[in-house]
């Protein structure tokens, strides 16, 4: 800290400020899906989890605070294009027999298994490889998420 500098924004300051990111690709996806389609959106969503996953060793690597934000805030908007048009086409992958059903199963165990693995996951690779380790992990995530969207699209 130097003499005469203003304080830095709390933790909480900057990640709630970060959390406007997120809210923000929710509302423009969800927008553009109307226009577009949230396949599209989706696949948008999942390009940019790679684009943040190349970028993640060296943004968050990087000793200034303002290169980590706005890493946060790409990811975080990013995130929010992959889970905006979420609610609205996984239901859209059942028969109306079995849609409340299928999404259920499908979103909830999708949020145990990715919300509890994830970041276990990433901590070893942190713990192996760094940053950069964690950032493949973010980039096979993407690819599989587009491989996946590409084979449901086919059916």
């Amino acid at each position: 800290q130097c003499a005469g500098c203003p304080d830095p924004p709390s933790f909480p300051t900057r990640r709630s400020s970060d959390l406007l990111f997120l809210a923000a690709g929710v509302i423009v996806s969800c927008t553009l899906a109307d226009r577009f389609g949230a396949t599209a959106m989706l696949r948008w969503g999942f390009v940019g989890c790679v684009a943040s996953g190349l970028l993640m060793g060296t943004m968050l690597g990087s000793a200034s605070l303002w290169v980590v934000f706005a890493w946060l805030a790409l990811s975080l908007f990013a995130m929010g294009f992959a889970y905006g048009p979420l609610g609205g086409w996984l239901p859209s992958l059942f028969d109306a027999g079995v849609r409340y059903t299928g999404v259920s199963i499908t979103f909830n165990l999708g949020g145990i298994l990715g919300g509890a693995l994830a970041p276990i996951a990433a901590q070893a690779l942190a713990a192996r490889g760094g940053l950069g380790l964690v950032g493949a992990y973010l980039v096979a995530a993407g690819v599989l998420s587009l491989g996946g969207l590409a084979l449901l699209k086919r059916r």
